[in-house]
């Protein structure tokens, strides 16, 4: 699936200095997921940024720019479904679409829904990749659920397999 929008939106957010040049940029975007140097540009970035500055919250600014009703095919999909639950399921049976690292587990019961994000697909998962990717589907669930169901909803719990971010005190 060709959706160069993700790696746009992360190119919005990285410091000048860690950017690939215009040419190199554009490369990427005509080739986006069909080339090696295509596929692996967004992982990349993501390591310069945090071995640049280690304590980057880039995950979670990077998930406020993720608007359900803006992205890919299979973001478009989820937003057709007729309830949340309908949603999710959607968003699980479609996500191996998007090739991402993580597979978003879910448990409802009348009054809460419970979310995970688990890595079955790889052996070893880097702790940057981890919380880019814990940060970054946060906020994207959050503004889907507040953008189509609830706008005031906020979050009672989260748990983080990962040390939490300075930030976040």
């Amino acid at each position: 699936m060709r959706d160069d929008i993700y790696f746009r939106l992360l190119l919005e957010l990285a410091p000048e200095n860690l950017k690939p040049n215009h040419l190199d940029a554009e490369r990427i975007f005509i080739n986006f997921g069909e080339t090696i140097e295509s596929r692996i540009a967004f992982g990349k970035l993501l390591q310069r940024i945090y071995e640049t500055k280690p304590d980057s919250d880039i995950g979670l600014c990077y998930g406020k720019l993720l608007r359900p009703h803006a992205l890919c095919e299979l973001s478009r999909a989820v937003m057709t479904a007729a309830t949340f639950n309908d949603s999710l399921n959607t968003f699980g049976g479609l996500q191996h679409m998007q090739g991402l690292a993580y597979y978003l587990s879910t448990y409802q019961t009348k009054t809460k829904i419970s979310l995970a994000l688990v890595f079955p697909h790889e052996k070893k998962v880097t702790p940057e990749k981890r919380r880019f990717s814990t940060e970054s589907g946060f906020s994207y669930l959050v503004n889907f659920v507040r953008e189509t169901i609830d706008p005031s909803l906020n979050p009672e719990h989260i748990y983080l397999s990962y040390d939490e971010p300075h930030y976040s005190k």
